[in-house]
């Protein structure tokens, strides 16, 4: 995985040579993260750290890299064997399982943590109109101090503090929320991203307004089953918003419409796993 810590690559090497080969999983763009000023300066200092410290190491050890978006498999594409890894997690209930939003107001969230800032502050600007239009409407966003200050005087939001995996997953089980944001604020960072909040949007039974582009493209069709628009046009993303609120068809049409992608990236090296698995389950 991403964060390999010393005790398990140095039994990693030891064990090298009774191995049939070691994948190095790569989920988010630690290079880019290193110079991206729009990061948190100890997130930027943790990925130097790292990256640094134990890149050579990994890079020896490795027989193939298993990376989360197309733009990290064309960068390390000569680095030796490279597949592309899409999200694959643990079916959950879609949309149109869930129990319909039977409250009059209308829940719009960004669930972006830390590495979100850029994304987090570029919202700000595309929700003032949709909270001024629709007093209906509140927004959800998680973040800390820097969250709480940016969205201070906007009426009905609220910033909750960030979570772990755990706690979230629970919370998404447990809460319907109505419409989800995934902005793309064009950073080193951000160009690398895969399109998992395409689900965790879904988590919570909500349709999503996604950045025109790679990664969404590959799994939203714009009105079919979500909604998509340029990641830097703010007066569009705040059309799209107010048309959402306000339309309770145009959001159960688009939720309906939200499935597991099809045309999931999956290592061949995991699909035999996964195949020896499955043979040996019960049936």
């Amino acid at each position: 995985m991403r964060y390999v810590d010393t005790a398990s690559l140095a039994a990693l090497e030891r064990a090298r040579s009774g191995l049939g080969g070691v994948a190095y999983l790569l989920d988010d763009d630690l290079v880019g993260a290193i110079g991206d000023s729009s990061l948190p300066l100890h997130y930027r200092f943790y990925m130097a750290h790292f990256w640094f410290r134990y890149a050579r190491r990994i890079g020896a050890l490795a027989s193939e890299m298993w990376v989360s978006s197309g733009v990290l498999a064309r960068r390390y594409a000569e680095a030796g064997v490279v597949y592309r890894i899409d999200p694959a997690p643990a079916r959950f209930a879609l949309p149109s399982a869930r129990p319909p939003n039977e409250r009059p107001d209308i829940s719009i969230f960004y669930h972006g943590q830390k590495t979100h800032r850029a994304d987090r502050r570029w919202l700000r600007d595309v929700m003032i109109p949709v909270l001024d239009d629709c007093p209906t409407c509140g927004f959800e966003i998680v973040g800390g101090r820097e969250a709480r200050r940016s969205y201070a005087g906007l009426p009905r939001v609220t910033v909750l503090p960030p979570m772990l995996w755990p706690e979230y997953w629970r919370r998404s089980q447990t809460t319907r929320l109505d419409i989800g944001l995934a902005p793309l604020v064009p950073t080193p960072f951000n160009a690398a991203r895969s399109w998992v909040k395409y689900l965790d949007i879904a988590r919570f039974g909500a349709v999503g307004v996604f950045a025109a582009g790679e990664p969404y493209e590959s799994v939203v069709r714009d009105g079919h089953n979500g909604v998509v628009r340029p990641a830097d046009n703010k007066a569009s993303w705040s059309e799209a918003l107010i048309a959402l609120v306000r339309d309770a068809a145009l959001r159960n049409r688009l939720t309906t419409a939200i499935d597991w992608p099809t045309n999931v990236e999956t290592p061949p090296t995991l699909r035999r796993f996964m195949s020896m698995d499955h043979a040996r389950s019960p049936t």
